[in-house]
């Protein structure tokens, strides 16, 4: 059985990164692990991938063929990656892994809320997927900030609909006391409740504690990151434990339908 965890979150959360120190940290546990690069208008990622979407899709040669600017290619080049999933999935099944990952475009609205999304993942995942989506700290350090991060990642979600995991990447650039502020947002909603009463006020206010109340209302448990630096690798162990409980089907992270 071939395991496999999609890595997504917003543009410079840390997907490129984590994908690189996961991998390597993977191989050192002896485990058979490719990276899949799904993002055609990347120039250099920072690890060997076993298969680039950039052999099918070349994001300049699309950009001067149809006349278009650098976001509409990005966009074009991005939706045909829909044409070369059966030769992406023939790829990945040669090599056998125990562990695919793929690391998804960097910018994230363009393949979660484009139809080629929802497309590639249901074609190339098995029943033992994940999806690991990413939190960028700086993001979230102020409630309402929080809030919105929980927001867009119960839109990927709802997306997707394979069960999700939250990590708070880039550890290692943000002082402990922001870091422990977030995580305990995400142990407990009453905390962070108490934080956006402090935070807002009036129509911000009102609209934060109902989007609140329907992530908690809408998850089968409440979102708890876990915090990871691809930098220093803390917290890689603690991924890969609560990825393996998934993939065995201990714990259910999918929204309820």
């Amino acid at each position: 059985m071939t395991y496999f965890a999609f890595i997504i979150g917003t543009a410079g959360s840390g997907k490129t990164a984590l994908t690189a120190a996961f991998r390597e940290y993977l191989q050192q546990m002896e485990l058979n692990v490719i990276a899949v690069n799904l993002d055609p208008g990347v120039r250099v990622i920072p690890y060997s991938a076993e298969i680039d979407v950039k052999e099918w899709i070349d994001y300049e040669k699309v950009m001067l063929d149809y006349e278009l600017g650098p976001n509409a290619a990005l966009v074009a080049s991005t939706d045909l990656i829909g044409t070369h999933v059966f030769d992406i999935k023939r790829e990945i099944d040669e090599f056998r892994a125990d562990i695919v990952l793929v690391d998804t475009p960097g910018q994230m609205e363009l393949f979660a809320f484009r139809e080629t999304g929802p497309i590639i993942v249901n074609d190339l995942s098995t029943e033992k997927s994940a999806l690991i989506f990413l939190i960028d700290p700086f993001l979230a350090k102020d409630p309402s900030g929080y809030i919105s991060v929980l927001l867009l990642s119960l839109s990927v979600q709802c997306r997707f609909n394979i069960p999700n995991l939250h990590v708070l990447s880039k550890c290692d650039l943000l002082l402990d006391e922001y870091i422990n502020r977030i995580i305990s947002w995400g142990e407990s909603p009453e905390l962070l409740l108490r934080a956006l009463g402090e935070e807002t006020k009036g129509l911000q206010r009102i609209t934060s504690e109902e989007i609140l109340s329907v992530i908690e209302n809408v998850y089968t448990a409440y979102v708890q990151p876990i915090p990871l630096s691809s930098k220093t690798w803390e917290g890689l162990d603690v991924l890969y434990g609560e990825l393996s409980r998934i993939w065995s089907g201990g714990i259910d992270y999918a929204i309820e339908e």
